[in-house]
């Protein structure tokens, strides 16, 4: 393929396209949508007024016509060692991506796209920011082509270490490092956190019985009801079989949602870079060369840690740390696995000690988190002559302990090449970073930490930052003099 001529979309790319400018168009027209629906809701007359009809016609007019457009004019090419990608004719856009600025490059396959053998050519940049540059569609082949080109060429101008000679003579085989079947995809929506969902489907279930009043008020209904409570009473009927069916629908709703996202996932090493390949109806393929890698992170909470699963996120180099939907991380994967692609990334890790925060710390959280905040009820429930407000007294020795087990239960592990840092009350977070990934080390005294020669540290790199809080100040300026040595004598290229 002559990739330094301009090259066409492949033609599932205008249901892409067709999407996007409708979603942008309902985006914009919601608020004559909600009156439409509003005048349904209450019976008013609606025959005979065409407007609406002309509205859908327009907007659908709108669609193609501008979908159209958008895929005839979209082209792209490659000059020299830039990707170039041109589009649109009322607002041009003329975009030049630098391949040694290229982070990854990632295939996504919505359910239509694999109809069409077709994928999503997304392009992580390292000064990218709510979104990537993106060739809407290509034809799956000639973008695993492409993708194998640009890195090629990143090797050719000396972004990659690795050279084309040495891939050919010594082939490594692929390895699997994390593999997580549909029997742990279970068991991550069975345990996980189910409070968001549960309150999205009460407020739904409010929505739809205020949208149903008429129809639960009807005789037939009500004589069901009735039947109900004969064998169960009044109060439990109403509350617990409503209880328990929200509760089932959210966690049946969290499983199939884990497997749709999740299914299949593999994580691979393959050419010295890591592949995820994920989904159910939209597939993606993420890749991320090991030097890109700053912060690994592993979180588990009791529940996760008896079914011995562990969830972890890696986060990747960027010139700006933005929060990406689209992240290295999975909610969870067997525990066993997770550990060994630990080691893999960062070795054997020395054993792990108490930073030397000090105690300090702990009556300066209580006092912000624990009391400030219940001052209030306590100040109403005097003034109110109201007892029922001294319930907020318990959150006092809820946040007293949590934060001594807070302090406590810290810990830092470093030696010549890697820094972890834990925290764990209930749940262990673990972050790991090699030092020559350290980018800048910051330095932060409140007044009250100027009193007690404290301060607290943040060691920053281009994919995150973790902190230590109120360390001696001795201590902390010992440790950013080290790890600030340990960066600048090793020559990294984390770009």
């Amino acid at each position: 393929m002559e990739y330094n001529q301009p090259q066409k979309l492949a033609p599932i790319a205008l249901l892409r396209v067709f999407s996007r400018v409708l979603r942008a168009l309902v985006g914009n027209l919601w608020p004559v949508l909600l009156v439409y629906f509003f005048q349904i809701n209450r019976r008013e007359d609606a025959d005979g007024n065409p407007v609406i009809l002309y509205v859908a016609y327009g907007v659908l007019a709108i669609t193609v016509i501008s979908g159209i457009i958008r895929y005839l004019t979209f082209r792209w090419s490659i000059d020299d060692d830039a990707l170039i990608i041109r589009h649109g004719v009322f607002r041009k856009v003329d975009l030049r991506i630098p391949f040694e600025r290229i982070q990854a490059i990632d295939l996504q396959q919505p359910w239509y796209y694999q109809i069409g053998n077709a994928a999503r050519f997304v392009v992580d940049t390292a000064g990218s920011k709510s979104k990537e540059a993106e060739i809407w569609a290509l034809r799956l082949p000639e973008a695993e082509k492409l993708r194998s080109y640009i890195h090629e060429r990143k090797a050719d101008v000396g972004v990659d270490s690795e050279g084309e000679p040495s891939v050919a003579a010594e082939p490594k085989p692929i390895k699997t490092w994390v593999k997580v079947d549909i029997g742990t995809l279970v068991k991550i929506g069975l345990l996980r956190n189910h409070f968001r969902s549960i309150a999205a489907f009460i407020g739904g279930g409010f929505y739809l019985y205020s949208q149903l009043q008429d129809v639960f008020e009807t005789e037939e209904v009500n004589r069901e009801i009735e039947q109900i409570y004969s064998v169960v009473p009044k109060v439990m009927s109403a509350y617990v079989i409503i209880g328990t069916l929200v509760i089932l629908a959210a966690v049946t709703f969290s499983i199939l949602l884990t497997i749709f996202r999740f299914y299949g996932f593999n994580l691979i090493e393959k050419e010295g870079a890591f592949v995820a390949r994920y989904g159910l109806t939209s597939v993606k393929t993420r890749q991320l060369k090991e030097r890109k890698v700053q912060i690994m992170r592993t979180e588990q909470g009791p529940v996760f840690k008896w079914a011995k699963i562990m969830r972890f996120k890696i986060e990747q180099a960027y010139a700006e740390k933005v929060q990406n939907r689209d992240d290295f991380s999975i909610p969870g994967s067997p525990q066993a696995e997770v550990l060994s692609f630990h080691k893999r990334l960062f070795g054997l890790l020395p054993k792990m000690i108490h930073p030397g925060t000090s105690f300090k710390w702990f009556w300066f959280r209580m006092t912000r988190v624990g009391i400030l905040p219940i001052l209030p009820f306590v100040a109403l429930a005097y003034f109110l002559v109201n007892p029922t407000y001294y319930w907020a007294l318990l959150w006092f020795p809820y946040q007293a302990f949590y934060s001594y087990f807070l302090w406590r239960n810290q810990g830092i592990a470093i030696d010549d090449h890697v820094l972890s840092v834990r925290r764990q009350v209930i749940f262990e977070k673990r972050a790991t970073l090699e030092l020559q990934r350290v980018q800048a080390v910051q330095i932060t005294q409140s007044i009250f930490q100027r009193r007690n020669k404290l301060a607290t540290l943040k060691i920053e790199t281009a994919g995150g930052s973790v902190s230590l809080p109120f360390l001696p100040i001795e201590t902390a300026t010992r440790l950013t003099n080290y790890l600030l040595y340990k960066s600048e004598t090793a020559k990294l290229d984390w770009m």
